[in-house]
């Protein structure tokens, strides 16, 4: 009896030693996509709709949505376009941001209800700081609860590994000696005296400096801008310091219309996008 009891701990021992822990298989890195448009307007003044190809874009594939601005020719305007962009853009969803332009801004109050959010805040999401900005308010330039905004960020931003800026009108233009003499082919709107012309500003001045701290702290600082599709679909500048200064838009109907997708990994934190053709991605209509 005893030397039965012996074999049996010594064979539970040998069975102890043979088993291993199960070997998982590899997680997958997770990446994270925020896809950015702007300028999605129909040019008939009287069509209160989207390009076409941008009504087939798979948005729930994507973690955010950057919207630049201009959705239609007078977005706001009446309760049945708002009902209409909402169901595109899902635009009270926290991850639906959107820069208002110049063709958004006929009724504040009705645009605001729609999207439940403010025309300039933060929002933070996988590493990323994202920043909205207003550029419809004191013809371009960040004053006040803005620049106030853009200051905290400055002082506190820790934990991010980036800062993305979205914005309307391309208002870092206007002020620099190497942009200023691009905007005619760049940018929807020149120099004039109305409220969707660009006018000269405090950006180089007093948000340039505040956005290089940031840079200087290791974060990547990316702005872009959505005024963009007549000339240009897509504008890159790269300041001395780092910062990425972009534009996208389209303009409706173009064959050569685009949108970017940004891409974040989750191992390396590293952020990088590229430029998608609609009608290579969803096809000719």
């Amino acid at each position: 009896m005893i030397r039965i009891v012996c074999i049996g701990l010594l064979s539970a021992i040998f069975l102890n030693a043979c088993v291993h822990d199960p070997v998982l298989p590899p997680q997958p890195i997770k990446k994270w996509e925020y896809l950015f448009l702007a300028h999605s307007r129909h040019n008939n003044q009287n069509l209160q709709r989207v390009d076409s190809l941008v009504e087939k874009i798979p948005f729930e594939r994507f973690d955010a949505l950057l919207l630049g601005g201009d959705l239609t020719a007078n977005s706001s305007r009446e309760d049945s376009t708002m009902q209409y962009l909402d169901g595109i853009f899902d635009l009270s969803s926290p991850h639906t941001l959107l820069a208002q332009g110049n063709h958004d801004v006929d009724n504040i109050s009705r645009l605001a209800a729609y999207t439940q959010k403010a025309s300039f805040y933060t929002h933070h999401q996988n590493d990323i700081t994202f920043v909205v900005l207003d550029t419809q308010l004191d013809t371009c330039s960040i004053r006040d609860a803005q620049l106030e905004m853009l200051q905290n960020i400055a002082d506190t931003l820790t934990e991010s590994d980036q800062l993305v800026i979205i914005h309307h009108k391309l208002l870092w233009m206007p002020d620099h000696p190497e942009l200023r003499p691009q905007i005619g082919q760049v940018s929807n709107a020149g120099f004039c005296p109305y409220e969707f012309c660009l006018f000269e500003n405090n950006f180089w001045q007093d948000v340039h400096p505040l956005l290089s701290q940031v840079q200087a702290r290791g974060k990547q600082v990316i702005l872009i801008g959505g005024d963009l599709g007549f000339q240009a679909k897509y504008f890159e500048y790269i300041t001395p310091e780092g910062i990425y200064l972009l534009g996208s838009g389209l303009n409706q109907g173009d064959a050569d219309n685009e949108v970017l997708i940004f891409t974040k990994d989750s191992e390396t934190k590293a952020l990088s996008w590229e430029r998608v053709l609609l009608e290579g991605w969803l096809g000719s209509g």
